[in-house]
């Protein structure tokens, strides 16, 4: 005979379980923005000033680490990061003019200096494209010039990123300029 109290009992507890899970993940989760927020406050000041005090520095540099486990968490705790900004995972609708083919894509990390676009068909290293980003959910764009830095192509294994292209801003104007890193300071929340 199949007891259903306890059955019913056992499913309640498994419910509380996952709720208690999904709560923790979603504090967790904003703990990393709240991190992720005073790193660029941080950031800024480092090179607006040219320096921080010691403590702010030791402060600073903590949290580099930090973000950069969670945002990659294969990582080694003494992985040297050589960019000079955190790589955010975000995702953000692009699209670029390939061989007379317009294609579609999404940009999945983000830098001050670049980022990785997710895309089945990607142009040699070297190539400089006029990459469109729109930069909300209205339909508005901007064209950001950029430079392709290296190509991970499919090769039947498992891709960390997938096939697509590692890219670098090219010289841009202020107000792309500020646009771009609002992207990136906003990173988080189109994830």
């Amino acid at each position: 005979m199949v007891n259903f109290v306890d059955d019913e009992a056992t499913l309640l507890n498994e419910k509380n379980s996952i709720a208690e899970l999904e709560e923790k993940a979603a504090k967790a989760q904003q703990r990393v923005r709240d991190s992720f927020r005073e790193y660029l406050r941080l950031d800024r000041q480092r090179k607006t000033e040219g320096s921080l005090s010691e403590s702010v520095e030791q402060r600073w540099r903590m949290l580099r680490g930090l973000l950069n486990m969670a945002f990659s968490p294969g990582l080694k705790a003494d992985f040297v990061d050589r960019r000079s900004s955190l790589r955010v995972d975000t995702k953000i609708k692009v699209g670029f003019n390939l061989a007379d083919q317009s294609m579609g894509a999404f940009i999945c990390n983000i830098s001050e200096g670049g980022g990785f676009i997710s895309s089945a068909i990607c142009p040699d290293i070297g190539t400089v494209l006029s990459l469109k980003v729109w930069i909300d959910d209205k339909g508005s764009a901007i064209n950001v010039p950029v430079q392709v830095v290296s190509v991970i192509e499919y090769d039947g294994e498992d891709v960390v990123n997938g096939t697509g292209m590692g890219f670098s801003f090219k010289a841009v104007d202020p107000a792309t300029r500020k646009v771009l890193d609002h992207l990136y300071e906003t990173a988080l929340d189109r994830e």
